[in-house]
């Protein structure tokens, strides 16, 4: 009897940790477009500093007028983290973009920072006399990277230029996503 109990015990101490445990973890993941390791777009900061301790360093962004923020608290967070840095902008507490330096995460396609990404061939467009294509990302002068737009949501491969034996190719130096009004790239 006193065995059955203990076994009962552990499974519900098993269960109950089970779907508190899956985020409490930082998983060396990128969840497209939503998630870092453990925080995800949405998410209270808190949720940052539980996972990676407190911030090594902490920015107020600036919003400029008729932006959406403009009058919000913006503060971006960075957490060292093996390999490089998490950071974290959040408007009034949370979360509403999202980047990382460190090779450590990467998508389920493989897209992850020190990824070389061939330049290719030249697009002709109505918009756009010559435009590079990648996977659903299109090079972008500015801010400089490969970058991909969906509603409410932007998404920069940040890239440095290198040529190699086969041509012009780029390599993912950070990546970063979330809501364009939190991320001002090129405003």
């Amino acid at each position: 009897m006193h065995r059955l109990i203990v076994v009962l015990g552990l499974a519900a101490l098993i269960a109950s940790s089970g779907s508190a445990g899956a985020r409490s973890v930082d998983a060396p993941r990128i969840v497209p477009w939503t998630q870092i390791g453990g925080v995800r777009l949405g998410d209270e900061r808190s949720v940052a500093t539980a996972l990676y301790g407190a911030p090594t360093k902490t920015f107020r962004e600036r919003t400029p007028i008729g932006t959406r923020w403009y009058g919000h608290r913006v503060l971006s967070y960075r957490y060292t983290v093996p390999g490089g840095v998490v950071w974290v902008t959040a408007v009034d507490g949370r979360v509403r973009a999202l980047g990382t330096s460190s090779p450590r995460y990467r998508t389920p396609d493989g897209i992850h920072v020190g990824l070389t990404i061939p330049l290719g061939r030249c697009h002709v467009s109505a918009a756009n006399p010559c435009d590079y294509r990648w996977h659903g990302f299109s090079w972008e002068e500015c801010p400089g990277g490969w970058q991909a737009y969906k509603p409410g949501l932007d998404i920069l491969l940040a890239t440095k230029n290198v040529f190699g034996r086969k041509g012009h190719v780029s390599r993912v130096g950070y990546i970063e996503f979330g809501d364009p009004s939190a991320m001002l790239l090129c405003f």
